[in-house]
């Protein structure tokens, strides 16, 4: 089974990551050399996510960026244009500020997600005792866990 690094609800700056690598995929005026890659696929390893996630976010019916998706993209294979003009420059410099402020925040909501997904520690079991346990074994000779019913073996 395959895990992925992003998963979840989409943030801010994943959306706006993704308007710009849908434009510039769109337009082909990306650098990278993708060949022949759909759109999902592309976004999806970008994303560093599921592709039934981009799926689902990128089909007819739904919004990117306050705007309709008319059409499903997912299917839509790049073709790479050589000649560059100074907006498709522009879009390419935006994709790259877009894709750093992602990564940044794809660090953050990684090292926030054992707390958000509701992961106890062993001592946050502990203290999970009814109060009138608690306040039984204050003294530091009794065991904390055997006191639980959890053993260690």
């Amino acid at each position: 089974m395959v895990h992925y690094a992003n998963y979840g609800r989409w943030t801010a700056p994943e959306l706006h990551f993704l308007q710009h690598l849908v434009s510039c995929f769109l337009r082909g005026i990306l650098e990278d050399d993708i060949g022949e890659t759909t759109l999902r696929q592309y976004v999806s390893t970008q994303l560093k996510c599921d592709p039934m996630r981009v799926t689902k976010r990128l089909k007819k019916g739904r919004t990117l960026v306050d705007r309709l998706l008319l059409t499903n993209f997912n299917r839509k294979t790049y073709k790479h244009v050589s000649d560059y003009n100074n907006d498709d420059i522009n879009r390419l410099n935006d994709l790259k500020q877009a894709r750093l402020v992602f990564e940044a925040s794809l660090r953050t909501k990684r090292a926030r997600a054992p707390i958000e997904r509701g992961y106890l520690s062993m001592h946050d079991l502990v203290d999970a005792r009814p109060k009138a346990m608690q306040s039984d074994i204050d003294d530091d000779d009794h065991d904390t866990f055997s006191s639980c019913g959890l053993f260690l073996f």
